[in-house]
Protein backbone atom coordinates (compact mmCIF):
# COMPACT_ATOMS: atom_id res chain seq x y z
CA UNK A 1 0.00 0.00 0.00
CA UNK A 2 1.47 3.18 -1.20
CA UNK A 3 2.26 5.70 1.37
CA UNK A 4 0.16 9.05 1.16
CA UNK A 5 1.95 12.42 1.90
CA UNK A 6 0.21 14.90 3.41
CA UNK A 7 -0.05 17.15 0.37
CA UNK A 8 -2.09 13.83 -1.20
CA UNK A 9 -4.61 14.23 1.87
CA UNK A 10 -5.63 17.28 1.67
CA UNK A 11 -5.66 16.76 -1.93
CA UNK A 12 -8.46 14.26 -1.04
CA UNK A 13 -10.13 15.92 1.36
CA UNK A 14 -10.46 18.91 -0.86
CA UNK A 15 -11.93 16.70 -3.32
CA UNK A 16 -14.06 15.14 -0.95
CA UNK A 17 -15.53 18.58 0.40
CA UNK A 18 -16.19 20.11 -3.37
CA UNK A 19 -18.05 16.79 -4.14
CA UNK A 20 -20.44 17.36 -0.92
CA UNK A 21 -20.84 20.95 -1.08
CA UNK A 22 -21.28 20.69 -5.18
CA UNK A 23 -24.11 18.03 -4.11
CA UNK A 24 -25.65 19.79 -1.39
CA UNK A 25 -25.69 23.28 -4.02
CA UNK A 26 -27.20 21.07 -6.70
CA UNK A 27 -29.98 19.94 -3.77
CA UNK A 28 -30.47 23.37 -2.55
CA UNK A 29 -31.24 24.57 -6.42
CA UNK A 30 -33.35 21.72 -7.35
CA UNK A 31 -35.18 21.43 -4.65
CA UNK A 32 -37.96 23.86 -5.08
CA UNK A 33 -38.24 22.31 -9.01
CA UNK A 34 -38.99 18.93 -6.92
CA UNK A 35 -41.17 20.29 -4.59
CA UNK A 36 -43.34 22.04 -7.28
CA UNK A 37 -43.77 18.38 -8.68
CA UNK A 38 -46.43 16.01 -8.26
CA UNK A 39 -45.73 13.30 -5.86
CA UNK A 40 -45.89 10.46 -7.64
CA UNK A 41 -44.81 7.42 -5.41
Amino acid sequence: MPHLSPLNWTLIYFIIWSLILSNMISLETFNPILMKLPNKD
